[in-house]
Parts: structure tokens; C-alpha cells; sequence
């Protein structure tokens, strides 16, 4: 498996979200996704999987010395070939992807958000430069307010993926939603796996999704005119996040149970729709 094949498996394999979102740009631009993407699959993998927070907290300081300029032009590692091949200098490169390991090491460390602004924030800075790579490397042209609102996607992109995967992170002592939230139903925080199968749970997700699809929606409002200013990938992804939600948000007690996701045929609908 060469770099570029390294790149695509984990960022986007056939039938996911990235998948269809890269579909319609450019082959350089769709190499240039699944590069940037790739690095926020290693560091999400190494969250979610983490068994022991010291050996993984180790990983992901290894990631953020490969990410210092002399390291990325000399490593051998095939996500680092191909973030070196990008049109973008290694401070840039660096600058982007560093705040995702800051947070992923606050996450091991035990940091909880206390108010959904917290979590919005600490999803913001896993999230958003990687997002911010991927547009300035695929030549996209925007002001502060495009890249702001970049910014803003990826963070509510963050968040969702956390609800996603919120089994297995409570199982592992590092439930994501904010403190505030779970102690306003009652919930005790450090329950830990004992949490999921508190009936009261799936209430507490319904008011967290309504308040996501709400963040999302604004966020994809036509009227501002600043959605359509996005690059493809962001629409793409935003609104194929948008109608899972959507999904979650009937049946928020599945999520404790299974892995919820749209069909292929659904992702490629959204992408298809927006590309035309």
C-alpha cells in the first residue's frame, strides 16, 4: 500500500461520509482530502480505541513531533509523505493539525466540558484546522467569514461524531457530553459504563441532537449566502451530517446499541444534489 492508498483507507473508504464528499472534486483536490482527513482518522481512532491513556497519550505526542518542520521532511511515515505534498509550506501544515492533538491529549487527561459552549470549543480545536488545511490546499478562495465558518461546521461535525461514538467513549471513563447537561437529568457523571444503560439517557440525547440539528441548520441557512461559499467537501459533509442527525433524532436510544449511519445511496443523493 503506497501513501496515497494509506490516505484513502482511512479517510475514505467506499460508502463513507468523506467517500461522497470528495467525489465530485478534482483528483489532486480528492488526494488532498483524503490526506488532511486521514490525520484527524489517526487521532479520532486513537481517542476512541484508547485503553490506556498514558501509551496513547504517547502516540499522539509521537504525531505531534512528526509534525515539526525538520520531522515532515524527513519522515517515512505514509501520512507524513503525503501532508509534505501538499501545496502548503510545514509551519502552515503544522499550525493547522497541531491543535488537534492538544485536544485529543486534553482528552485523556480527563477534561470534561461543563457547558455545551465547552464542548462546542474543544471540538472546534480537534476539528477546525484540519478542516481549514483541506479548503486552503484545494485552492479554496474566502475571506475571514468563509474560513470562520468553516470553523463552525467542523466543530458541529466534532460533536456529532461524539455522539456517535458515545458507547464506547463512556465505556472507556470519557463520556463527551457536558457535565451540566447529564446533571440536569440526574445523571451522575461518573457513573461510567454503568451510564448507558440509565434509562434517563435517551432523553438527555434527544435535547443534545435538537440542539445540534438546530446548529446545523443555521449553519446551512441559503439566505446568508456564505453556505454557498463553502467548498463542496464542507457542504457535502454538513449536510450529509445534517439528515444523520436527523435520523439519530428519532430513535436516540439506538445509538447506545449500534453504529448509526446513512445509506451510501442517501450520501450520494446529498453530494450529487449539491454538485448539480
Amino acid at each position: 500500500m503506497n501513501p496515497q492508498e494509506f490516505c484513502t483507507h482511512r479517510a475514505a473508504p467506499a460508502g463513507s461520509s468523506l467517500y461522497y464528499a470528495a467525489l465530485f472534486h478534482s483528483v489532486p483536490e480528492r488526494r488532498v482530502l483524503h490526506t488532511c482527513f486521514a490525520f484527524l482518522e489517526e487521532i479520532r481512532r486513537d481517542l476512541v480505541s484508547a485503553t490506556d491513556p498514558t501509551a496513547t497519550g504517547r502516540r499522539l505526542l509521537w504525531w505531534r513531533e512528526e509534525l515539526e518542520e525538520v520531522r515532515m521532511t524527513t519522515s517515512a511515515h505514509p501520512l507524513m509523505v503525503e501532508l509534505r505534498a501538499l501545496p502548503v509550506a510545514p509551519a502552515s501544515i503544522a499550525g493547522c493539525l497541531e491543535p488537534s492533538v492538544i485536544a485529543g491529549l486534553e482528552e485523556l487527561a480527563g477534561w470534561q466540558p461543563e457547558s455545551d459552549a465547552q464542548w462546542r470549543a474543544h471540538c472546534r480545536s480537534l476539528q477546525a484546522g484540519v478542516w481549514q488545511l483541506a479548503s486552503r490546499a484545494c485552492s479554496t478562495a474566502g475571506g475571514a467569514e468563509v474560513t470562520d465558518r468553516i470553523g463552525t461546521i467542523a466543530a458541529l461535525s466534532g460533536q456529532l461524531q461524539q455522539v456517535l461514538e458515545l458507547a464506547p467513549r463512556t465505556s472507556a471513563g470519557r463520556c463527551p457530553l457536558p457535565h451540566a447537561l447529564l446533571q440536569s437529568h440526574g445523571l451522575d457523571t461518573s457513573a461510567g459504563a454503568a451510564l448507558l444503560s440509565n434509562p434517563v439517557l435517551p432523553v438527555a440525547l434527544t435535547g443534545t441532537l435538537s440542539d445540534l440539528r438546530a446548529g446545523l441548520l443555521q449553519c446551512a441557512e441559503p439566505g446568508t449566502g456564505s453556505f454557498q461559499a463553502l467548498p463542496l467537501f464542507c457542504r457535502v459533509l454538513h449536510l450529509i451530517n445534517l439528515a444523520l442527525c436527523e435520523k439519530m433524532l428519532r430513535q436516540p436510544e439506538r445509538l447506545l446499541t449500534e453504529r448509526m449511519a446513512l445509506t451510501p445511496l442517501r450520501k450520494l443523493w446529498i453530494a450529487w444534489r449539491l454538485r448539480h
